[in-house]
């Protein structure tokens, strides 16, 4: 396998984005358990210029996200769809927390001929 067939599959995470707003397209979304101990919300998505990326949602951040989707009328979260994904700061739960990654929240619903 050359190294250009290896960067096709490379999986970035969501820290990796810069921009304050992406479109993605939602290819799997599965449920964990993560170094804590707690159940989260994984989402893998290809996103524009990006290529495939990681979402992990805490469970602070799932609430979010459902909030998100119901906000804007979303009752079925389907593989497939294509979303424009806001960057929301996210306050810290304790004083004694560090400062928690951003959320990335969908902030519409979009036609999917918009991510590559």
């Amino acid at each position: 396998m050359s190294v250009s067939e290896l960067e096709k599959i490379v999986i970035k995470l969501a820290s990796d984005i810069k921009e304050d707003r992406v479109l993605c397209r939602f290819e799997n979304i599965r449920t964990r358990i993560d170094k804590y101990n707690r159940l989260v919300i994984q989402v893998i998505a290809h996103c524009s210029q990006y290529g495939k990326v990681v979402f992990n949602y805490s469970p602070q951040k799932a609430k979010m996200l459902v909030d998100a989707l119901k906000n804007l009328n979303i009752q079925d979260v389907v593989v497939g769809r294509c979303y424009e994904l806001k960057r929301v700061d996210v306050e810290k739960v304790r004083d004694d927390y560090t400062q928690p990654y951003p959320a990335w929240l969908p902030a519409k619903l979009i036609d999917c001929t918009y991510v590559e």
